[in-house]
């Protein structure tokens, strides 16, 4: 047997799941045994109807079909376009975004002379690529589905011999706000593990560890030598234990193993007085919490110089319920209330949006990942109004919450920790949403029937 050629391998087939160019990518990939998945409208949406679930398509946030073109175009290492005419609407917004990505992207006519350059156009590209292929609805070419079944089954045929396995992305924390959500939105092409220490994680392969203990996290890196790490584990009840030590252990064994390295921070590692802060920001915390990070902030990018550090604010969750979040609607329900700060601003991001752009910042090349990031809201709210919102998406009176302030708490706090998100701006496609915009359009859960549509994203 010939020695593979290291430009003829495919790690997985991406599209959006529409009728037509859509599903006879899936179908073709599906037939020739070539992994698929990709994003697909909120709700499954597509014109025949629900897209059945034999096709493991992973629900955007939004229902307009924009968002899961922009995001397999993203996701994706090239992107084919399928069409028998000039491009427009989804397939159009398909070629723009891949230039704008700066991805590789040809158009080809489903014919026999654009099988063939779709054949030498692949042969061009990299190896171990997920591929996104986009094209007309059927509504919008009739027959495109049969006739993109067509050329498509003669530039893939090879490739079904030539599938690789697909990244292996180590979370830690996987129980945790964002290590959940992270999992639940890994892109295709990702296998995700997770650690875990008390608490079980769903949705991808486990691994029970302290992280306090070196000599564990080194025996889990040494056998499975991922190939990035994103780490979210922390712990505030022991902070010298669970937060340096367990990071310190961690970002030590990914170095080894030469990983990629992702660390979640937080915007407590500034000090509140010069807001709104910008990446170049230097840490100078005066909480306790916020020290323990910038330790390990420091630590991570001694040990990896090129590794990626996030810093977020408040995480915020609506179904399930946030830890913060369902402390509120406790003393909601209850009637017992909670203390809330409205002296403090901070900058909470919905989970799902964070998740989403920790992919996003994954899928960049190592030195384009590198650094500082901030993923924040686009609003600025003290806790109190952020308990008023969540007082709102859930139909509950708000009354039982109490005004408080941080002074009248022991140890000093940062004031004001609007973040500046410039680079995300810049350089991902998703931005954060508003809490009030959702809130303002979020159903009453109470009245909700079958299952939380209108929550469920956050």
């Amino acid at each position: 047997m010939s020695p593979r050629s290291p430009r003829e391998t495919l790690r997985a087939l991406i599209s959006g799941g529409q009728t037509g160019v859509d599903r006879a990518a899936l179908d073709v990939a599906r037939e020739l045994g070539i992994p698929t998945g990709g994003w697909c409208p909120r709700d499954r949406w597509a014109e025949d109807g629900t897209l059945a679930t034999a096709y493991p398509l992973r629900e955007a946030f939004s229902e307009d079909p924009a968002q899961r073109t922009v995001w397999n175009t993203f996701d994706a290492d090239a992107t084919l376009i399928v069409s028998g005419s000039d491009s427009a609407g989804g397939t159009r917004l398909a070629l723009e975004s891949a230039q704008r990505f700066d991805r590789p992207v040809l158009v080809i006519e489903p014919t026999a002379r654009g099988a063939e350059a779709g054949r030498e156009w692949l042969m061009t590209l990299q190896a171990d690529i997920v591929l996104n292929v986009a094209g007309p609805r059927e509504s919008e070419g009739s027959g495109c589905y049969a006739s993109a079944v067509t050329v498509l089954r003669s530039i893939l045929a090879d490739r079904a011999k030539r599938v690789e396995p697909p990244w292996r992305v180590l979370v830690t924390g996987g129980a945790g706000c964002l290590g959940s959500r992270l999992i639940s939105l890994a892109p295709t092409g990702i296998e995700v593990h997770a650690t875990e220490r008390s608490n079980p994680v769903q949705g991808c392969a486990a691994h029970r560890v302290d992280l306090a203990d070196r000599d564990a996290v080194r025996e889990l890196f040494d056998a499975l030598r991922p190939r990035i790490v994103v780490h979210t584990a922390y712990g505030t009840g022991d902070m010298e234990r669970d937060i340096i030590a367990a990071t310190h252990n961690v970002v030590e064994a990914a170095a080894e193993v030469e990983s990629r390295f992702m660390h979640v921070s937080t915007d407590m590692v500034l000090d509140g007085e010069n807001a709104p802060f910008a990446e170049s920001a230097e840490p100078d915390p005066v909480h306790e919490y916020g020290q323990a990070k910038t330790v390990v902030e420091r630590r991570v990018q001694q040990a990896i110089p090129e590794a990626t550090v996030i810093r977020t604010s408040l995480m915020t969750a609506f179904d399930p319920p946030d830890p913060r979040t369902a402390w509120v609607l406790e003393g909601l329900r209850s009637g017992s209330g909670c203390d809330l700060f409205v002296d403090e601003l901070r900058s909470p991001i919905l989970v799902a949006d964070l998740a989403r752009q920790v992919w996003e910042i994954a899928r960049l090349e190592r030195e384009a990942a590198a650094g500082i990031w901030h993923l924040a809201g686009p609003e600025a709210m003290s806790r109190y109004t952020l308990g008023s919102l969540i007082a709102a998406v859930y139909g509950l009176d708000p009354s039982p919450l109490r005004a408080a302030r941080s002074t009248s708490f022991p140890g000093p706090r940062p004031r004001d920790l609007r973040l500046l998100t410039s680079r995300a701006d810049r350089e991902l496609p998703t931005r954060g949403r508003a809490l009030s915009d959702f809130v303002a359009r979020a159903p009453d859960p109470s009245r909700k029937r079958g299952g939380d549509r209108g929550l469920r994203s956050l």
